[in-house]
């Protein structure tokens, strides 16, 4: 392997239209909800509640410049990096040579944002647990901010503290699972470019040429297009290479196009210029994301005039998807693991954000905590409804 380098709307509730009933009204908004000011469509196929959460940050983040304007809180003035997407799925495991350590595995929705708006995007995981954590969420994000920092899940470190020899043994078998003679199989769940899709054909001839290029010192055993019809990521286009280097040394790498940042959004409808994928990773390595030592390749390329993530397909220990943690841990594991969560968000940011955000997050009225609270709930019940 080699290294990286790295309209004025009013919503009834039917509980709520007897003005006897009025104190149980949940709705936070009286004059039209934020995203309903939102002119992109929720993705949704019917699937699981996280599924639906995990793919729509982008309207994610229009809702919530709406909801930043009417609810008026000054918090949403703090802004610079944030991830974009944040969810348990999203941290893992990012292995150097002889350690590994928690860190962010995508960063293409990274970008300008608003601080606060990754608490709030974790907060919405939340949702789709059966216990309420929303108070301990704060607090936890808070001694964080303050560099009071958790200790790392019993059933994390197991997995991190494995050896080296374990992880390469890992990567083997995974690499076994996805190759048969030379070629990708069918467990890759790829589609050869010759059967795939006409526009995905006529993309990847613009490219073409930049990628074997690129890849010109090693030897391209395989390609095929993977599609992928749900998640954060389904319009990107992807396509998976396999390699071999010296001594029969064989890696998947693959390629994502990047069409821009979830955050992207919210600056558009802010009037804040968008940053190219290779500026966002830039900001992101070394924040969220280990930028130097680690094994694998995680880089930006331009192909055809095209961004691209170039990243190697690795299969590691640690797999927070909201739908495992779900089904394998127990409920007192999954509480501490994402309350651990909102601790590692505010020991991470505890070290780029303002000294002023940390001190008007821990200054936050509990009148302000309400309508950020409501917002949550009321948005996660619209998404479920989709």
């Amino acid at each position: 392997m080699f290294k990286s380098m790295v309209f004025f709307i009013f919503i009834f509730n039917l509980n709520c239209f007897q003005i006897s009933e009025a104190a149980n009204c949940r709705s936070a908004f009286t004059t039209g909800a934020p995203w309903e000011s939102v002119q992109l469509p929720v993705r949704s196929s019917g699937e699981s509640y996280s599924m639906i959460f995990r793919s729509n940050a982008p309207h994610y983040w229009a809702t919530l410049f709406y909801f930043s304007r009417s609810s008026e809180l000054s918090i949403f003035k703090h802004q610079g990096f944030v991830i974009g997407d944040l969810y348990s799925g999203n941290v893992g495991e990012i292995r150097k040579a002889h350690s590994a350590e928690l860190g962010v595995i995508d960063v293409d929705d990274a970008g300008p944002g608003p601080w606060i708006g990754d608490f709030i995007r974790l907060s919405l995981q939340l949702k789709d647990f059966d216990f309420d954590l929303s108070k301990e969420a704060l607090k936890f994000y808070r001694q964080g901010l303050m560099q009071k920092s958790l200790p790392t899940p019993a059933f994390i470190t197991k997995d991190l503290q494995k050896s080296s020899k374990d992880w390469e043994e890992r990567q083997v078998r995974y690499l076994d699972e996805m190759t048969k003679d030379g070629q990708f199989s069918k467990e890759a769940k790829l589609l050869r470019l010759d059967v795939a899709p006409v526009k995905v054909q006529r993309f990847f001839s613009l490219i073409e040429n930049d990628l074997r290029a690129l890849l010109k010192e090693v030897r391209i055993l395989d390609l095929g297009y993977r599609s992928k019809s749900s998640g954060g990521s389904q319009d990107e286009m992807r396509f998976w290479v396999l390699i071999e280097r010296k001594k029969n040394q064989r890696e998947i790498l693959e390629f994502k196009s990047e069409s821009g940042s979830s955050v992207d959004e919210y600056n558009r409808l802010n009037g804040v210029a968008s940053e190219s994928f290779e500026q966002r990773m830039a900001q992101a390595l070394g924040r969220v994301r280990p930028s130097s030592a680690v094994l694998g390749v995680y880089e930006s390329e331009r192909l055809g005039g095209v961004e691209f993530l170039m990243r190697s397909r690795l299969k590691n220990f640690v797999d927070l998807d909201p739908e495992k943690i779900k089904e394998k841990l127990s409920v007192q594991e999954q509480t501490e693991l994402m309350l651990y969560l909102f601790n590692w968000l505010g020991s991470v940011q505890s070290q780029y954000v303002s000294a002023d955000y940390i001190r008007d997050v821990n200054n936050l009225k509990s009148s302000e905590v309400s309508k950020l609270d409501q917002f949550v709930q009321d948005y996660s019940d619209y998404l479920k409804k989709q």
